[in-house]
C-alpha cells in the first residue's frame, strides 16, 4: 500500500523529517501590520522566536484557512481533481435516483 503524507504547516516538523519522510506540506500564512506572512517555504525553519518576539511587542497576529486555490495546487499532483470530479458524479447520480 502506498500513501503520500500531507499536513498545513502548523505541525512544526523540522525540515529534516519533512525530507525524510517525503511529507507534503500546504502552507498557511498570518498577517501582521497589514503584511503577510508565509510559515513554511521549503527547506527554511519557521523563524518562530522572530514571530513570538513580534507578539510580545505587542503586535497582533491573525491567521486564516488555506484558500481554495492553495489547497488545489498542492493536492493536483495527486489527482485531487478526479477524484473530485468522480465525487460530484456520485453526488449527481445519487440526487438523481432519489
Amino acid at each position: 500500500m502506498s500513501f503520500i503524507l500531507f499536513s498545513d504547516s502548523s505541525c512544526n516538523l523540522p525540515c529534516d523529517v519533512i525530507a525524510q519522510h517525503d511529507v507534503r506540506i500546504v502552507p498557511l500564512s498570518y498577517n501582521i501590520a497589514e503584511e503577510t506572512y508565509s510559515c513554511y517555504e521549503e527547506g527554511v525553519p519557521f523563524d518562530s522566536k522572530g514571530f513570538f518576539d513580534r507578539l510580545r511587542a505587542g503586535a497582533l497576529a491573525r491567521t486564516t484557512l488555506i484558500n481554495t486555490d492553495t489547497f488545489l495546487r498542492a493536492f493536483e499532483p495527486v489527482g485531487l481533481s478526479n477524484m473530485l470530479d468522480g465525487i460530484a458524479t456520485k453526488e449527481k447520480v445519487g440526487r438523481a435516483i432519489l
